[in-house]
């Protein structure tokens, strides 16, 4: 995302992510993530991806597939993410594909 927290860009992406804005919401998970601007916080990410993708984003689909596999920000449910990630691949997420089809069961 590349702004800190405090600045006019953080302050329009969690105003829009508030919002309900998908993409937003998805964005600021990846900052958490990463510790992009702001400390890194997994459970913010956790919860901001899962915002995302209940607004069906793609995106926000494929990272809280992700965390909810790997365990990250939370308890590990690899059945849970990998039906996020198959909505992400229908949607048509390579990276989603790529995982459903790598996962161990």
């Amino acid at each position: 995302m590349g702004a800190t927290q405090g600045s006019s860009t953080w302050t329009w992406f969690r105003k829009a992510a508030e919002g309900g804005e998908g993409w937003a919401q998805a964005s600021l998970g990846e900052a958490y993530l990463n510790g992009e601007g702001v400390p890194q916080n997994l459970a913010a990410a956790r919860s901001w991806f899962k915002k995302s993708a209940e607004q069906e984003n793609p995106l926000g689909q494929y990272r809280y597939g992700m965390v909810l596999v790997k365990g990250i920000g939370g308890a590990r449910d690899v059945a849970a993410g990998a039906a996020f990630l198959a909505e992400a691949a229908a949607a048509g997420s390579e990276e989603a594909l790529s995982v459903l089809a790598q996962l161990d069961w």
